[in-house]
This record gives C-alpha cells, sequence and structure tokens, in this order.
C-alpha cells in the first residue's frame, strides 16, 4: 500500500478522496466492517477558515462512503447518529491526543441520533480513525 507523501488539509475533499481509497486499500478495513451497516455524520464547528461542515460516513456491505464539505450541499441519507465537535476536539481526536468516548464524556463532542447505535460502532469507529490516522495530514 502506497503511502501519501504530501500531507492533505484536514477534513478537505482531498482528505476525504484520499482517506476513503485508503481505508478501501487496508488490509483490516474488510474485517472492522464484516457485517455493519451503519452511517454517521460529524458537524464540524470552529474549522479555520470555513462556515459549519460536515464529514460523513456510511458503511454498507463492505464498502465505505466518505464526504466532507459544507452541510447543506451534502445530499446524503439521514445518518444513523450525528457528532457535533469543534475543530480542535476532531483534530485532536485524529492525532490520537483524545479517544472519542472521552470526547464524549467530557461533553467536548455531543452525539445525537441513535445513542445505542453510536455506542455499538465505537469499536469499529475507533479501529477506522487509526487506519486514517495513516494518511498524512496536515491539521
Amino acid at each position: 500500500m502506497a503511502r501519501r507523501e504530501q500531507p492533505l488539509p484536514y477534513l478537505s475533499a482531498e482528505w476525504a478522496d484520499e482517506a476513503k481509497r485508503h481505508v478501501e486499500s487496508h488490509p483490516r478495513f474488510r474485517e472492522v466492517t464484516r457485517g455493519i451497516e451503519a452511517s454517521m455524520m460529524t458537524l464540524v464547528t470552529g474549522k479555520p477558515d470555513t462556515a459549519e461542515e460536515a464529514f460523513y460516513v456510511a458503511i454498507e456491505n463492505g464498502a465505505i462512503r466518505l464526504a466532507c464539505g459544507p452541510r447543506d450541499e451534502l445530499d446524503w441519507a439521514d445518518p444513523d447518529f450525528t457528532i457535533t465537535a469543534d475543530y480542535a476536539t476532531l483534530a485532536a481526536i485524529h492525532q490520537g491526543e483524545l479517544d472519542e468516548l472521552a470526547a464524549v464524556l467530557t461533553r467536548k463532542a455531543r452525539v445525537k441520533g441513535s445513542i445505542l447505535k453510536a455506542m455499538r460502532r465505537l469499536s469499529t469507529l475507533q479501529a477506522l480513525n487509526r487506519i486514517v490516522r495513516e494518511v498524512p495530514t496536515r491539521t
């Protein structure tokens, strides 16, 4: 698996495309998503130089869909759950400096929608975050 050398801006469209390619080609992807169908949207506040943005992930039938962009421009199905957090919190999670569950428990991130489904998918999301961390990123 070739690794990209040039860091991409975190949560940019280019970053999302590269993250999707990397996740799909990663040997652990099929293992951590086997039998899982779920979707989530992350609403990003406080991102430098932009209004509120969204990051959408859907896993179904061994495939992943990823998209980043202005919230009102993402025309995807309603997610199972939505996480809202500021850019700094999400960057800390991405860099491995903050655990996803700790962010929710300390109210740095809020979950809306199916909390049960979010909790059931926590280990999958953590595994996917570890894979995506391998993409060179500039936060």
